[in-house]
């Protein structure tokens, strides 16, 4: 993975992060599925995804 490729990787993992966290202090649920899940988990990048995964949320009432 050339360095702009790992750049990349970095920025959507840490936006990840922050999407997660900001749910977390929210107090809303998120789940993360796919590919992206399993490369969140691993703090790395397995294959190439091309954007940003969806990420699902619901609302505790």
């Amino acid at each position: 993975m050339g360095s702009s490729d790992q750049g990349r990787a970095d920025r959507q993992l840490a936006q990840i992060a922050e999407t997660v966290s900001l749910a977390r202090r929210l107090g809303v649920r998120v789940w993360l599925r796919g590919g992206w899940a399993m490369d969140f988990f691993l703090g790395e990048l397995t294959s190439d995804h091309g954007g940003m995964a969806k990420l699902r949320a619901v609302l505790n009432h």
